[in-house]
């Protein structure tokens, strides 16, 4: 089965998901009769981070978990059960303002609006046309590492589950879904989740409504309500984008790394704050500076060395080496060879 998050020799992903969402998939292993704690503690994700509202956890770690649920349960659908144990609190005051919304289009603006509480990972595109509504669930960096095919599924889940129950609709207010990933072991378990159209080895992860609920009113609609959560996400929302280091510290090692060598001083002076106080904030995140400029360069370093229009020297520089000696120890050091050793590896007729 093809699974977008198992990209070999990605680096440390500056994206995160909203600890909460643990609670959900913790539950559902133990309700099929497995130790959903223990788990956890092999994807080396804390406790704690299952009742504390303002955690997240890295793309890396969350992937990890849905990769062992998947293995320890031998369910590549087991992403398909996580929404029966979502609860009101789980994605911080998004579902109590879905809730209080009033019509399908509000809902489907407000989760794009908010998107980034859940996963940053995930960005969503509204499409409208004269008879469909289109969702498209994107991610916004490409090379980055990918949320895998059991989050998209649970994601889907729990949004075709809850809009049913909001709009007390008999029939699927889904009209069709186009899930990216291969057809998983079980289609069947698929189609009869969702009851409505499923295309495997799509394109896109896309999501079609019927024009029609679009606008049909929902009962428990409360405008008042809906405005004072919507200002609780904007509030989590601004203090999760003041507080993302990770990928500001990215950002400007890829800035910075073709011309010069990009030192914890210089990517701390480029932030504005002292080392000391970088290295700080990026404890504070579990991660260490070394730890992403390693493994960015590892990441670099692996797709440029397939470029057999660029030389040892110029790769070396382009990741900001001082040296092409140095390039090839830390390279050996990344994959057990010598980058010239590798680069004759990778393009020698395969028997």
């Amino acid at each position: 089965m093809q699974n977008q998050s198992k990209t070999p020799n990605t680096p440390t992903s500056s994206h995160s998901t909203i600890g909460t969402w643990l609670f959900a998939i913790i539950k559902t292993l133990d309700a099929r009769g497995y130790d959903g704690k223990k788990i956890l503690a092999k994807a080396d994700i804390e406790p704690t981070c299952l009742t504390d509202a303002n955690s997240r956890v890295g793309l890396n770690k969350m992937n990890k978990l849905w990769e062992l649920a998947v293995e320890e349960t031998g369910d590549d659908g087991f992403g398909l059960g996580v929404a029966h144990h979502v609860v009101p609190t789980t994605f911080h005051a998004l579902t109590f303002a879905h809730q209080a919304s009033s019509t399908l289009r509000e809902i489907l603006e407000r989760t794009i609006r908010f998107s980034e509480i859940i996963s940053t990972a995930a960005k969503l595109e509204l499409v409208e046309t004269e008879t469909e509504t289109k969702v498209y669930l994107r991610h916004p960096d490409p090379n980055d590492l990918q949320p895998t095919d059991q989050a998209i599924d649970a994601f889907a889940s729990l949004g075709a589950s809850a809009l049913d129950d909001l709009l007390h609709s008999k029939v699927r207010v889904l009209k069709a879904i186009y899930f990216r990933r291969s057809p998983p072991t079980s289609p069947e378990q698929f189609h009869k989740h969702f009851r409505c159209t499923i295309v495997f080895d799509a394109p896109e992860n896309e999501f079609i409504f019927s024009n029609e609920f679009m606008d049909a009113p929902i009962p428990t609609a409360n405008p008042e309500i809906a405005r004072m959560n919507e200002q609780l996400l904007t509030d989590y929302l601004a203090k999760l984008k003041k507080d993302d280091i990770v990928n500001a510290v990215l950002k400007k090692i890829a800035e910075i790394m073709p011309t010069a060598e990009p030192s914890q001083e210089k990517i701390s002076a480029e932030l504005g704050m002292s080392t000391r106080s970088l290295h700080r904030k990026l404890k504070e995140k579990g991660v260490s500076y070394k730890t992403i400029l390693d493994d960015t360069r590892k990441h670099l370093a692996l797709q440029l060395i397939k470029q057999s229009d660029l030389s040892i020297t110029e790769i070396s520089y382009q990741l900001g080496f001082y040296d092409s000696s140095s390039f090839s120890r830390s390279f050996k050091r990344w994959s057990g060879l010598s980058p010239s050793h590798y680069r004759n590896k990778q393009t020698s007729p395969k028997h």
